[in-house]
């Protein structure tokens, strides 16, 4: 868990020299929430582990419900713009999450205190929300949502089960609708449109592409592909492709993390060569679709058994010189 420590290691105007902003706890980082706010969370692997990192470059380890033992490991989380988060929780089998429901739903405020929590029958790994409202998804056999109170945790609304509905992979609110890639029971994919009543009034052409780590920005899906580890994808709300960024041609680069920061998807990967891994960022802005620059971080073995999460340290300012 959290008992050695270690750093945020960031790069600064497009040099390949390393800054240590900030010496956080070392762990196995699992995910991190968005960025868009004054604070950043990041769950870690196979334990309660959850790591609140600010913008001062302050950081503190959370303990959240973690004396409850029928949930343990962190499957989503989101950060909202007044402060704190939205978190979801899954019941634990060998200290990891088991893929399976119920999930505790939880908010916190910017301290990290519990302000209430919910109990629903999903296994969340996708959360959105607005000012008044919290959408859950993932699946529970087959594809389910949540629609939460923000203030109280209440359910105010939920997807009956439909059997033809596998798992929401990222479900949105977009105006007075519901926007959710679907995993549908053949293991196709199609892209759906749910009013606020929970009914069906749009879907796309199936599409056999599986989708890794799809992000919102102005109603346009960013996503990596899954068949092309470092294939960019953009896609409007009708799931009609607008354009795609090959950001490497070495097969051997595996990119497994997707971040939007203001006008930019930040895109984390990692190769191996000779016994040494390479972490790559690369940043590419999102109104233009063009890659901006990569960067480059070789790191030795004993550090990259445990991936961590790479900050640009653009964040750690409120006046970014990002252009």
């Amino acid at each position: 868990m959290f008992d050695e420590p270690s750093s945020i290691i960031s790069f600064e105007n497009n040099k390949r020299s390393q800054k240590k902003l900030a010496n956080i706890p070392y762990s196995n980082y699992l995910f991190a929430s968005n960025w868009n706010t004054n604070s950043i969370y990041i769950a870690a692997a196979r334990s309660n582990g959850l790591l609140q990192v600010n913008k001062d470059q302050s950081w503190q380890v959370l303990d959240v419900y973690n004396t409850d033992n029928n949930f343990g490991g962190y499957t989503a989380v989101s950060s909202l713009p007044q402060g704190g988060a939205i978190l979801s929780k899954n019941k634990v089998g060998n200290n990891i999450p088991d893929m399976w429901y119920p999930d505790l739903i939880v908010r916190i405020d910017k301290q990290g205190k519990p302000l209430w929590k919910t109990t629903v029958d999903c296994f969340v790994d996708s959360i959105d929300t607005t000012d008044s409202l919290a959408l859950v998804s993932g699946t529970s056999k087959q594809a389910s949502y949540f629609i939460l109170d923000l203030e109280t945790g209440h359910i105010v609304s939920h997807l009956e089960k439909d059997t033809n509905l596998k798992w929401f992979h990222a479900c949105h609110f977009v105006s007075d609708k519901i926007v959710c890639i679907t995993q549908m029971s053949d293991l196709s994919y199609r892209l759906l449109h749910f009013t606020s009543d929970n009914l069906i009034i749009f879907q796309s052409d199936s599409f056999q592409d599986g989708i890794n780590q799809a992000k919102l920005y102005n109603n346009t899906f960013v996503s990596l592909s899954n068949n092309n580890p470092s294939l960019l994808l953009f896609h409007d709300l009708y799931w009609n492709k607008t354009g795609q960024i090959q950001l490497t041609t070495d097969s051997s680069v595996l990119c497994h993390s997707l971040t939007l920061f203001k006008n930019y998807a930040l895109v984390g990967c990692q190769t191996r060569e000779s016994g040494q891994y390479t972490e790559f960022l690369y940043r590419v802005n999102l109104d233009t679709h063009q890659l901006v620059d990569e960067l480059k971080h070789r790191v030795n073995q004993e550090y990259a058994k445990d991936m961590g999460i790479t900050i640009s340290s653009d964040w750690f300012f409120r006046e970014s010189n990002m252009q």
